[in-house]
């Protein structure tokens, strides 16, 4: 199943193209890698993808629809994207940062319940992130 397709992507910052004629599928159970060189567009790429950089041409795919269908907040639900690097004001804990995560799924100043810290627990299981 395809998860995440960006057809003949074209992106940038302020008129400058950086993403250029891109094709990539990401399916169920693959891992994928983006490798090259610094500048070499991988951030802007992955921007694209997750909706956060407008693509100037092309298009983008989530679960089969056309991404800019999807309100902010179910693609919110279904994409997550950490940057390389992260700032916080104040400091966080790993869980705290994972808790995060769940934001999309909670209704407006609705406290994280059972269920989200389930979802949290497993992901620090799964990522072998409790130490």
């Amino acid at each position: 199943m395809t998860l995440l397709r960006g057809l003949g992507l074209h992106g940038g910052y302020g008129g400058r193209p950086v993403v250029r004629g891109v094709d990539i599928e990401v399916t169920e159970g693959r891992c994928v890698a983006l490798l090259g060189p610094n500048g070499a567009g991988k951030t802007t790429l992955v921007r694209l993808l997750a909706g956060v950089l407008p693509v100037e041409r092309g298009a983008v795919e989530l679960l089969g629809r056309p991404l800019h269908a999807w309100r902010r907040r179910e693609v919110a639900r279904e994409v997550a994207l950490v940057p390389q690097l992260l700032h916080f004001a104040f400091p966080l804990t790993v869980r705290e940062v994972i808790e995060q995560g769940r934001a999309p799924h909670l209704g407006p100043w609705r406290p994280p319940g059972p269920e989200d810290h389930a979802a949290v627990a497993e992901a620090i299981a799964r990522l072998d992130l409790a130490g």
